[in-house]
């Protein structure tokens, strides 16, 4: 009996590490996030000139939230579908914005990009 007890001990342990193993450590970043901290810099994006403190806050924000490729390329969907949904966003602008805040992005902001490279 006293075998079969720590038998089950045993299994139950052995699934809880199964399961902690199995995991994800993160959940990738969301659109929302990416867009939240993108939206000081819609005047710059639509207008020119230089992006705004909140603005590059933001971009610095939304580089410190990408740790890893599957974040990267989530980032880089959702800017890009955002993009796409705001016409008036000048590409050229927003290829130029995290280099204007001294930001290594590392993702550009461009409606034509693929994501998946």
């Amino acid at each position: 009996m006293k075998l079969i007890g720590i038998l089950a001990v045993t299994v139950m342990a052995a699934a809880v590490v199964v399961v902690l193993i199995a995991m994800p450590t993160a959940l990738a970043i969301t659109c929302g996030e990416v867009e939240s901290q993108l939206a000081p810099c819609m005047p710059y994006l639509i207008g020119g000139g230089d992006p705004t403190t909140p603005c590059c806050d933001g971009v610095k924000s939304l580089r410190a939230m990408m740790g890893s490729t599957e974040d990267k390329q989530a980032a880089c969907n959702c800017a890009k579908d955002a993009a796409s949904r705001h016409q008036e966003i000048k590409d050229d602008l927003a290829s130029e914005l995290a280099a204007k805040c001294g930001v290594e992005l590392g993702v550009p902001i461009s409606r034509n990009i693929d994501c998946a490279s």
